[in-house]
């Protein structure tokens, strides 16, 4: 492959596109791809999963996956389907009644903070503080 197919690899790569999808703008195969990508990644450096922003992780660590904590939760959100059936527990919301997925407590009420304040103030209740 030219220089020019390579770095157009890298560019696809870095807007979040999979390996797949690469093979397919590019019409090469899926191997090339991969293989290019491997061969050629900055070990040091990863992609938010939610964002596309780079992450410069350091050496010997674990390499991060998102960017932020805001971006952890709003992936999280839109892909219930990467929590553990082991950590996900089917609940409803006291306020809206929705059914949601809660992963971060066990004694989680609320859907979102926003159903949760709604709940508090608007209806009464919640104990005044």
């Amino acid at each position: 492959m030219t220089k020019e197919e390579i770095t157009k690899i890298y560019e696809l790569k870095g807007k979040g596109y999979g390996y797949k999808k690469i093979a397919n703008v590019m019409s090469a195969p899926l191997s090339t791809v991969k293989s290019i990508i491997i061969r050629h990644r900055n070990s040091n450096e990863t992609c938010c999963l939610y964002c596309g922003a780079r992450i410069a992780n350091r050496p010997k660590t674990k390499r991060k996956k998102f960017c932020s904590g805001e971006c952890k939760r709003k992936y999280m959100a839109s892909h219930p389907e990467c929590i553990g059936e082991d950590k996900r527990i089917l609940k409803t919301c006291l306020n809206c009644g929705k059914g949601f997925a809660s992963y971060a407590s066990k004694d989680r009420k609320f859907c979102s903070h926003a159903c949760y304040i709604n709940y508090r103030y608007q209806k009464g209740g919640g104990q005044d503080g």
